[in-house]
This record gives C-alpha cells, structure tokens and sequence, in this order.
C-alpha cells in the first residue's frame, strides 16, 4: 500500500489593496503556498490563487487588467507591486538609502571657464 499524501490545506488569505496591506508579504505568501502545493514552476495556478485571494479595491483594480497581465505571473507580480507597494517610510526619507553607490576610484570633475 503506497503512502500518498496529499498537500496541506491553503491558507485563507486575503488582499484588498488596503493602506495597511503590505503587498510584498502578500505575494510572498502566495509563492510560499506554490512551493508547499508543489505548484511554484505553475504560473496558471498562481495567478489563479492570486485572483482567489482578492477582494475589494485589489479585485476591482484585477478585474480592469488586460489578459496580457492576468495569465502572466511575472507581469501580474509587477503589476502588484506598481500598484499596491508602499515605500518604507524609513527607508524612503534615509540620507543612506538616497546616497549614490561607493566607486572604487576617484572621480575627476573638470570646469571648463
């Protein structure tokens, strides 16, 4: 007798595109749920789960969408992320995070008079 098991119930999770809603943990819950269904190389059960998961101002934004973003996972993802992703406030206002990258040479201005 073989031991089939059968993959753990989903979670019930649920994005409206509040303020408070972090889209990033969304998504990253959605992936996690593929990878436990043996379901993360399935782009068309994604999207499917995605669109599952909305509600509200999220469902109405996805039911506006062009075919050419929901039944692609990378372009639906991107479209997420445009849509619903709000800076960190800390890190938006950090003198850090505004500096441009180290170089590892000198620059030389020259001013033409």
């Amino acid at each position: 007798m073989s031991d089939i098991s059968s993959p753990p119930p989903l979670e019930d999770l649920e994005f409206r595109g509040g303020p408070t809603e972090d889209v990033t943990r969304f998504l990253a819950a959605i992936k996690r749920a593929a990878v436990i269904q043996g379901r993360h190389s399935d782009d068309e059960w994604m999207i499917s789960y995605i669109e599952s998961c909305l509600g509200g101002d999220a469902m109405a934004w996805f039911d506006e969408l062009g075919p050419e973003v929901t039944t692609d996972w990378r372009s639906l993802r991107k479209a997420l992320l445009h849509r619903f992703h709000k800076p960190d406030s800390y890190t938006a206002q950090s003198p850090i995070a505004a500096a441009p990258p180290a170089t590892t040479s000198p620059q030389l201005y020259v001013c033409m008079l």
